[in-house]
């Protein structure tokens, strides 16, 4: 459950997971029972705005996930091998964030958590300087007009929360409607840092105490292999070996522990 304040007599009360996510989708005001029902029982709800020049839906302001979950358990969900035997009893309560493709994993464990999907990398075909360093990256594209996930490269999640990142993905899926761009200032990052790492500042950004990682395979015994939900799992050979050290002082002090779900091979 979430703890949420009312538009109209700024009580906090709760609402689940699966709810709040609707709500900042569908854009309804949220209103408490007794506000709801001095309304009709009918949520208001604000109309929804397109950027027509961008041809993207309007972009959520960071600063609302502020604290949002503060003091919970933050699952954040990588995309191992061992993904692929992920199941509902392997993550507890508390906010999901799934790194990629593990998105189609998690949404078809029917989890009542707030599930986000980061989606932090950025298609395929656009443009870009530089693979490493803030300020070379670009979430340009000739294909804006036209996205088509640059053909599987990013994952539209069913009802999750889309998290973005300004310099990668920004105009990445642009009919998404509950989505939140996040920056690099703004999680306490001095420069680009990989998808793991950038879930556990979002986290904490979140207001997020302790962390979880699932299916982190790499780091929990050095298997490098990736698992693609539909597609199978592939090695990525020695590209993504500098991770397990450069993920150090960032969990260094926290909370954490890390889990591989049961019959994942190593």
């Amino acid at each position: 459950m979430i703890s949420i304040t009312c538009a109209e007599c700024k009580q906090e009360f709760k609402i689940s997971g699966t709810d709040f996510q609707e709500w900042q989708r569908d854009g309804i005001t949220p209103l408490c029972r007794v506000c709801a029902e001095k309304a009709k029982n009918t949520p208001i709800k604000k109309s929804k705005i397109v950027i027509k020049a961008d041809k993207v839906k309007k972009n959520n302001s960071a600063s609302r996930l502020k604290n949002i979950h503060n003091g919970q358990t933050a699952w954040i969900i990588g995309k191992g091998q061992s993904l692929e035997y992920l199941k509902a009893t392997d993550i507890g309560e508390g906010p999901v964030i799934t790194i990629n493709h593990a998105i189609i994993k998690v949404e078809d464990l029917g989890l009542s958590n707030m599930i986000y999907s980061m989606q932090k990398d950025g298609g395929a075909k656009r443009k870009q300087a530089s693979a490493n360093g803030g300020d070379n990256l670009s979430p340009e594209c000739d294909y804006r007009d036209e996205c088509d996930g640059c053909d599987g490269c990013m994952v539209p999640p069913k009802k999750a929360t889309l998290l973005l990142h300004d310099l990668e993905s920004k105009y990445c899926l642009p009919d998404y409607s509950d989505r939140y761009v996040l920056n690099l200032k703004e999680l306490g990052l001095s420069q680009n840092v990989f998808s793991l790492i950038f879930a556990i500042k979002t986290a904490q950004y979140m207001g997020c105490k302790k962390f979880r990682f699932v299916s982190c395979d790499l780091h929990t015994n050095g298997d490098r292999r990736t698992h693609i939900p539909g597609k199978g799992t592939i090695d990525n050979g020695s590209h993504y070996s500098p991770q397990a050290e450069e993920i150090k002082p960032y969990i260094e002090g926290l909370d954490c522990k890390w889990i591989t779900p049961k019959k994942a091979t190593i």
